[in-house]
């Protein structure tokens, strides 16, 4: 990246009211501009992110605002930032009226230079981004002509690292944020995408389906040669034996630079985690019918049911509870956008829900009351003249079936775009 050669004499230049600047200005002079002149391009795809400004703004607050923001001139005296939002907002949040500007005056009339200079100097911090914002601002990128070599170079980032990041934009969505939430470590996630989008999203429904199931690199290399065979490789997959008789496999792990979001060895520490509960957050009604233990109902009185599984409720109940509990907390999102297990969704909705209540509700015309606490980790609603009273892992596993049961990819996608309502 070319290093520009700042000019500190002008430090303490204001630009006030409405005046014009009485000096002549080139690209490599430091101002001071008044905050409230200065606004953000919304337009821009990198997100903001709160835990960045915070420490910026101690930093600040400490040693002053050490690198200047890059902006553009607008109308009436005003300024919009091409790069430093962070250190923008940090600025404001650290109580200071101005912010250390270098005003570009070549990049107001030039598109293609000031989208570049905006993706570089993004992209030179990368260890602030999301794979996903990396993926899309390399592809932005190659898009103006860019080599890799040439990004490489701009942005001081391995070739490699570049192209794994572009290989990322042949996610589906859904995958792509799990890779985001080092759901799915990002050298793992390179290789799911070489699998057709149709694989990609078996693979993802499976995963929403089976939350023990962990996706590795190892697995990720084999899903790609064979993915005709992908539920084998999550339950039984013998990774030295599969070696032995695919010698022609390439599965070195010598790849494993910083790129890798989570190593091999915290997946293996994520599953020795996962306790019975979200083993049985898994099981299908075929399963769980096998084991009349488990069918039994507890009935408490005339109009109430203690359930100990899903299957104790009739189908069109299951549907109303399921309905009923997503309106209220939206955990739907969570279980498809954050991957919630069994305990994610136990502690989301103990710590956000637990005094929620209704009465006289109503879902798809049926009547409803519920409680999120009528005991001890235990909720209740009523369906009309029906009670079911059940564990929130319970509540879980019907919530999660009515998703898998009845959400498109196209409602996925949609519920991830959307996110929560605040």
């Amino acid at each position: 990246m070319k290093k520009m050669s700042i000019q500190t004499s002008s430090l303490n230049f204001n630009v006030t009211g409405s005046g014009n600047p009485t000096a002549i200005l080139n690209d490599n002079t430091v101002v001071e501009i008044e905050t409230d002149k200065l606004s953000i391009d919304n337009e821009q795809q990198f997100k903001i992110h709160n835990d960045t400004i915070s420490f910026l703004a101690k930093c600040i607050k400490t040693d002053g605002q050490i690198s200047p923001c890059i902006v553009i001139p607008l109308t009436d005296n005003k300024y919009q930032i091409v790069d430093g939002r962070h250190r923008f907002l940090a600025v404001k949040e650290a109580g200071l009226p101005f912010v250390k500007c270098i005003i570009r005056n070549d990049l107001a009339t030039d598109k293609v230079a000031y989208k570049k200079v905006q993706l570089t100097t993004n992209l030179a911090r990368n260890n602030d981004y999301l794979p996903s914002e990396l993926a899309y601002g390399y592809k932005e990128l190659q898009k103006l002509g860019y080599t890799r070599q040439q990004m490489s170079m701009e942005t001081d980032t391995d070739e490699k690292k570049i192209y794994r990041y572009i290989r990322l934009n042949n996610l589906i969505k859904p995958l792509l944020d799990m890779t985001d939430n080092e759901k799915i470590p990002v050298l793992a996630a390179v290789e799911l995408s070489y699998l057709s989008e149709n694989e990609q999203t078996k693979l993802f429904e499976f995963l929403l389906n089976n939350t023990s199931c962990k996706v590795s690199f190892k697995i990720a290399k084999a899903l790609k040669k064979d993915f005709a065979n992908y539920e084998y490789y999550f339950w039984h997959f013998d990774y030295d034996n599969y070696i032995v008789n695919n010698p022609t496999n390439d599965f070195s792990d010598t790849e494993t630079d910083n790129l890798s979001a989570v190593s091999d060895t915290k997946e293996e520490k994520a599953e020795e985690r996962v306790n019975k509960e979200n083993t049985e957050s898994s099981l299908t009604s075929e399963q769980l019918s096998v084991s009349p233990a488990v069918e039994k109902t507890r009935q408490t009185d005339a109009d109430t049911i203690q359930v100990i599984a899903p299957e104790n409720i009739s189908l069109s109940d299951r549907s109303i509870i399921a309905k009923t509990v997503i309106t209220a907390t939206r955990i739907d999102y969570y279980i498809i956008r954050e991957f919630f297990d069994a305990n994610d969704c136990y502690t989301y909705l103990k710590k956000n829900y637990s005094f929620l209540s209704c009465v006289g509700g109503k879902t798809d015309g049926c009547k409803v009351s519920y409680d999120f606490h009528t005991a001890h980790n235990m909720f209740s609603i009523k369906v009309n003249s029906t009670t079911y009273i059940m564990q929130y892992k319970i509540l879980e596993r019907i919530v999660r079936q009515y998703i898998r049961e009845h959400y498109t990819t196209d409602d996925i996608v949609k519920i991830i775009k959307v996110g929560v309502r605040k």
